[in-house]
């Protein structure tokens, strides 16, 4: 199956509006793929939920408890530490590491320039919907 790091973006974006991010976390809701996350991109959620947002915290909770029913939760024992223009992004790259995650799922313009990290692809939600097809079947 394959394993994805979503970056805290997608989540969002999947939430509040339809499209690309929403059919990347439909995947994982439908066991398509193994979505993997830790506890610094959970807090990440739940801090753009409130504080961006304006979600209540019983709210959030309830969103983060449906994240978590369909992720698997690991905790990055090292950090790779490679040149990258927001420093916050490495959570994502630790967690996909940990997971053996082969993709990073993200929106954000300092992961895509990246587009690879040791064995790890990290592509937009448009760029990961026809590869997932085609790699489940």
């Amino acid at each position: 199956m394959i394993r994805v790091v979503f970056d805290t973006n997608v989540y969002l974006s999947a939430l509040f509006w339809s499209g690309n991010p929403r059919k990347c976390i439909l995947l994982a809701k439908l066991n398509k793929v193994q979505a993997f996350s830790s506890q610094p991109i959970i807090e990440e959620i739940r801090a753009k939920l409130i504080g961006k947002f304006g979600i209540s915290a019983e709210e959030t909770d309830t969103i983060i408890s449906d994240i978590l029913a369909y992720t698997t939760l690991v905790e990055p024992k090292s950090s790779l530490k490679i040149a990258i223009n927001d420093p916050d992004d490495h959570k994502f790259i630790d967690c996909a590491l940990e997971s053996k995650a082969q993709f990073i799922v993200s929106g954000d313009k300092h992961l895509l320039f990246l587009k690879k990290v040791k064995h790890i692809s990290i592509l937009n939600p448009a760029e990961f919907l026809p590869l997932c097809r085609f790699l489940s079947k």
